[in-house]
């Protein structure tokens, strides 16, 4: 059998057991007979073994933000060994930090990416993916943690010149780091105009 050593059976014994094999993959069998002095091989043979439900897990999982409700999930495939046949799509499941029921969505085919939309903002939640063929469901994928952007709450416009406005707005919740903050105002009177400003960081305040 390709792939393994050779096995050796004496007597009259007409048929042998090969195990260890592994699911889903294609084995070149050949038998050789002998009498001690002369040996005859018989014609090779190829055998593709049943397959089974993946054994591995996707890896390399990643959540990046689309926007404050929105995640795009991204992974690779399982090891090619450790597929056990055709992978036919895969189950994702993500569920609230704290909640004990998940929801899950699945994808079709060889697609490795998913968007995730009308998340709850300001929230944290986990992901996992595990890869699906005819024969079942592998095993989950390590757990990824992602934070939805939190909304701006209380926005404020005060200090109003000629010239300027000054914008104010609360902090987020504990636990969030807000990025660089821009105020964008629209001029009405050029069609709609757009002005994006950059008001700095929070190490800025």
């Amino acid at each position: 059998v390709s792939g393994l050593s050779p096995k050796t059976v004496t007597g009259t014994v007409l048929q042998y057991t090969v195990d260890g094999l592994s699911p889903y993959v294609a084995y070149t069998v050949e038998c050789t007979s002998s009498n001690g002095e002369d040996s005859c091989d018989s014609n090779m043979d190829t055998i593709r073994m049943p397959s089974a439900a993946p054994s591995g897990t996707p890896y390399n999982l990643r959540a990046v933000p689309f926007n404050d409700s929105a995640v795009i999930l991204t992974w690779d495939p399982p090891a090619e060994k450790d597929q056990n046949g055709v992978i036919t799509g895969y189950l994702i499941k993500y569920q609230l930090s704290g909640d004990s029921s998940s929801q899950m969505t699945r994808t079709a085919g060889a697609v490795i990416q998913l968007s995730l939309d009308n998340l709850m903002t300001g929230v944290t939640y986990s992901f996992t993916v595990a890869a699906v063929n005819n024969n079942g469901t592998g095993p989950d994928a390590a757990m990824v943690i992602f934070s939805t952007i939190p909304d701006i709450e209380n926005l404020r416009v005060s200090e109003v010149t000629t010239r300027t406005i000054t914008i104010t707005w609360d902090a987020p919740p504990d636990g969030y780091t807000v990025g660089n903050r821009y105020a964008e105002a629209t001029d009405s009177s050029t069609e709609g105009t757009r002005t994006r400003t950059p008001t700095g960081t929070p190490q800025d305040e």
